[in-house]
């Protein structure tokens, strides 16, 4: 299968050329702390680059979405710009946060989980049954990258979520230094 066209900023890959079974793996860069309309721009270019698949699930009026990452690496932010359009200083997430989101004609059910190690067993409770997951990656924690990796890979080999869309979002590339697009490519 084909690399999908890139919108920038942000690069796209499928599940095929991860080595998994379709539809399609999303990987967008982009900063949180940014204006707000900057990321929903990228996040709606991600989500449209996904062609039929996503769009036959937008129309489903009700979407359930599961936030996962490593600890401290912005899903709480994430949650708060698709929610309010801000980006607001959070604290560590302890378990999880629940949000309903309505954009547009679709209702949206946000889960932000917790990302310490502690907490990621629980994340196959959540994303089993979502119509989206959005791994978000610390770009700034360049030393993180190998366990961003091993559990983004985890996600991915699980069977039950092989029809699942995910996307791969890269946060804080506005801070020095951050992975470059071929290091978050690779994950090491």
């Amino acid at each position: 299968m084909q690399i999908l066209n890139s919108v920038d900023p942000g690069y796209y890959v499928t599940r095929e050329e991860a080595g998994q079974p379709s539809p399609q793996l999303i990987v967008c860069a982009d900063s949180f702390t940014q204006d707000s309309r900057t990321v929903a721009h990228i996040i709606r270019s991600c989500f449209q680059t996904m062609g039929n698949y996503l769009f036959r699930l937008l129309f489903a009026r009700k979407l359930e979405v599961v936030i996962v990452g490593l600890g401290n690496c912005g899903k709480t932010t994430l949650l708060h710009v698709l929610s309010d359009g801000v980006p607001v200083q959070t604290v560590p997430t302890v378990g999880l946060n629940v949000r309903m989101i309505k954009k547009g004609g679709v209702q949206m059910k946000c889960w932000d989980l917790a990302g310490g190690e502690q907490y990621r067993s629980e994340w196959g409770r959540f994303t089993k049954g979502c119509d989206v997951i959005i791994f978000v990656v610390d770009a700034n924690a360049i030393h993180l990258l190998p366990d961003a990796k091993m559990e983004l890979h985890r996600l991915l080999e699980d069977k039950e979520l092989a029809r699942t869309a995910v996307l791969v979002v890269a946060n804080k590339i506005d801070l020095e230094p951050h992975a470059s697009e071929p290091l978050l490519i690779r994950g090491s």
